[in-house]
């Protein structure tokens, strides 16, 4: 939607341009002017109730509860892997990013926390501790060293 208003936009500077030019009248420099007016606003209308839920996504809250009990399970998960592919199957489902210095040392460490995440590193018959923890976008922390 967001290339459609740019496409939009240009197609305005294209119909000023060819009234400059002597090729486009007032009268249909107008008209198109509207046109594209209304295909903004139409586009507006659809744009502002999708970024006001993502908006309203991103500030979801998790409780501590959960991530405690996400880092708990994957630890007793980590330590029980057989092999070293599972391990590395396990570290890829919970980090995000590793951002390393230029001295070669980790500088932070991005976990994610999604529906994906929630549910492998949480035991079977456990209750969720909110309805809140149902996490319809990603959620990261930032770990600092």
């Amino acid at each position: 939607m967001k290339n459609s208003l740019e496409a939009i936009q240009s197609k305005k500077d294209k119909a000023i341009g060819l009234y400059e030019d002597g090729i486009l009248n007032k009268t249909d420099l107008k008209d198109q002017l509207e046109k594209l007016d209304e295909e903004t606003r139409l586009l507006d209308d659809r744009i502002v109730p999708i970024e006001q839920k993502l908006v309203q996504g991103s500030k979801q809250e998790i409780s501590f509860k959960m991530v405690k009990r996400v880092m708990n399970h994957f630890e007793d998960c980590y330590k029980n892997s057989i092999t070293d592919e599972q391990r590395k199957q396990l570290l890829h489902l919970l980090i995000n990013k590793i951002t390393i210095a230029n001295d070669r040392k980790i500088e932070s460490i991005q976990i994610q926390m999604n529906n994906e995440v929630v549910r492998h590193f949480t035991k079977q018959g456990e209750d969720k501790s909110s309805s809140d923890d149902d996490l319809s976008s990603p959620f990261s922390i930032f770990i600092n060293l």
